[in-house]
């Protein structure tokens, strides 16, 4: 939304299904040290999540207010990622964030 030339966050009315790819949104860089916890959360793969607002950057970026799920490696229950801010993208080429629609190959 626009006022006054400035852009507002955007509701996403009803809330929209999307998807969310945790490989893009939490990068792993080759030469960073792993301690692997067979007790932690799977920050990889694409999970389905729901968009509830676009909200613009100061530097033109769009960030999405989002619910998602991240597994646990160990079978509990998923934790639960509420109201957390998403880039759509993180340089063009590489989607962190998309309408689910179908499978998010």
């Amino acid at each position: 939304m626009t006022r006054d030339g400035i852009q507002y966050p955007a509701v996403s009315d009803p809330p929209t299904p999307v998807w969310v790819n945790l490989d893009h949104l939490f990068p792993r860089f080759p030469d960073m040290p792993r301690h692997p916890n067979g007790a932690g959360v799977e920050f990889s793969g694409v999970v389905p999540g729901v968009l509830f607002r676009r909200i613009p950057a100061v530097t033109g970026e769009w960030m999405g207010l989002v619910d998602y799920t991240v597994p646990y490696a160990d079978g509990r229950p998923p934790l639960e990622m509420r109201q957390q801010l998403v880039p759509f993208d993180r340089d063009g080429e590489h989607w962190i964030l998309r309408p689910r629609t179908d499978d998010p190959a």
